[in-house]
């Protein structure tokens, strides 16, 4: 279970950074579920977030509705993978390693001060070739993509396009006909499109199939 409240908290941030406007609601519900959050612009409702961090579109602004869920979905990847992690005694203090690789690269996060600020990421080093009781050498910012990036250029690894998760459902997909994990379906078409976006462009013009 993600840590809601820093889920929130670094949602809200991504959201208002984005330019959208993030508004906290009371005695409202969809679905059944409470409504947490309701993003705007000044003139209309495009979508409510319940307290699980679901996503519902209000309005036919199908794009802020894919660029939200898209956003929504990477914040509860790196929180989860935040509030999962084991304190390391080797990072300095709030921060906690999210990914490692062959005891020399280190990507980690910390909340940011006092909810005022979004998380912060960074890329380091290990100290020493086999002690490991430190970090140097350290590349600091703000957003995930950019610090997921420099982590995988600093390991010379190429930035897998799917994730492992994500390449899972695909092959549930084609050996059982269609999956249930509509989470991360959504996640692979949003990455398609964005990649090809003729694909997006050919579902949109394909014809009706005639009854």
């Amino acid at each position: 279970m993600k840590e809601m409240d820093l889920f929130f908290q670094e949602l809200y941030h991504r959201l208002h950074n984005t330019g959208y406007m993030v508004g906290a609601v009371i005695d409202r519900t969809i679905a059944g579920q409470k409504v947490k959050y309701i993003v705007n612009d000044r003139e209309t409702e495009i979508v409510l977030i319940d307290t699980d961090g679901t996503v519902y579109k209000v309005s036919d602004r199908t794009d802020d509705f894919k660029r939200i869920s898209g956003i929504t979905r990477e914040v509860e990847k790196y929180v989860s993978a935040y509030e999962n992690a084991p304190p390391d005694s080797r990072l300095p203090d709030g921060w906690k390693t999210i990914s490692s690789v062959g005891g020399v690269f280190v990507f980690a996060a910390t909340p940011g001060n006092d909810h005022e600020q979004p998380m912060r990421f960074a890329t380091w080093r290990y100290d020493g070739l086999k002690s490991h009781t430190g970090v140097w050498s350290g590349n600091y910012f703000w957003d995930y993509a950019n610090a997921e990036k420099d982590f995988f250029d600093r390991c010379g690894y190429e930035r897998p396009f799917f994730s492992e998760e994500e390449m899972r459902v695909i092959y549930d997909g084609l050996t059982s006909g269609g999956t249930n994990d509509h989470y991360h379906f959504q996640d692979i078409i949003d990455k398609l499109e964005s990649r090809f976006p003729d694909l997006a462009q050919e579902s949109e013009d394909e014809p009706e199939p005639e009854m």
